[in-house]
């Protein structure tokens, strides 16, 4: 990790600054959990060149001031507000992205019932169709075979001998 930040470390101490590849780097202050501070140059992890408070006698040409130590402490806190409204607005995404899934499967749920009930009553209507065409058969058939038989008493009552085609038997 890079950038600025605040690292409240398990034993109560916390660092505020610079960070590179997850080690103090940069600009500084680490905080012990008496109050005690320590801040500068940090490098690799330690703290290389310690702030001074005076500007106008510096102890070494490369001596940090403590003023520019507090500036990247103040950018560092800042970084770990954003960090923590970030998280807050990720927790928000999450759920909503949560209460999303939940009613797109209430969706499906309602879908496939939506489906299974058509469904049945696609069959209920096949064999009520079914029954009606059974039914409808039924009817035409006893009813061309009741116009036949009646076409042929007609003919009986006719020729007098009961043979349909007038050649002397019946069959």
């Amino acid at each position: 990790m890079h950038g600025f930040g605040v690292y409240c470390f398990a034993n109560g101490h916390r660092y505020e600054g610079a960070w590179h590849e997850g080690r103090r780097q940069g600009l500084g202050m680490y905080t012990f959990r008496n109050g005690e501070t320590q801040s500068g140059h940090w490098q690799n992890g330690i703290l290389d060149v310690p702030s001074t408070q005076s500007t106008s006698y510096p102890v070494s040409p490369v001596a940090v001031y403590h003023s520019k130590v507090l500036n990247v402490v103040q950018e560092a806190r800042r970084a770990a507000e954003k960090a923590y409204d970030v998280a807050k607005v990720d927790e928000r995404v999450n759920k909503a992205v949560a209460a999303a899934n939940r009613a797109a499967n209430a969706a499906r749920v309602i879908a496939v019932k939506a489906i299974a009930a058509s469904s049945k009553r696609l069959m209920a209507n096949a064999t009520l169709l079914s029954n009606s065409f059974v039914f409808y058969t039924v009817i035409y058939l006893q009813s061309s075979f009741f116009h036949q038989e009646t076409k042929r008493r007609e003919e009986v009552e006719k020729d007098g001998d009961g043979d349909a085609d007038g050649d002397g038997t019946f069959f």
